[in-house]
């Protein structure tokens, strides 16, 4: 959804380690240049999705019941 709505990948970094690292640590990034003209709603579905913690991330059935949809 991330890549969908800006284009980009979620984790950017110098190299395939930077990259993986990031992931890991779950260092996500919303830049405004590519956020800002992203609805509200989105905005919320793709934060609640990529929590770190799974006990607090989205279902797909919460996903699929989201007002973006």
């Amino acid at each position: 959804m991330y890549v969908m709505l800006t284009g980009r990948p979620l984790f950017r970094g110098e190299n395939v380690n930077d990259i993986l690292l990031k992931n890991k640590n779950c260092e996500l990034e919303f830049p405004t240049k590519y956020w800002e003209n992203i609805s509200d709603e989105a905005k919320e579905l793709a934060y609640g999705l990529l929590k770190k913690d799974p006990k607090e991330r989205l279902t797909a059935a919460q996903a699929l019941e989201h007002a973006w949809f």
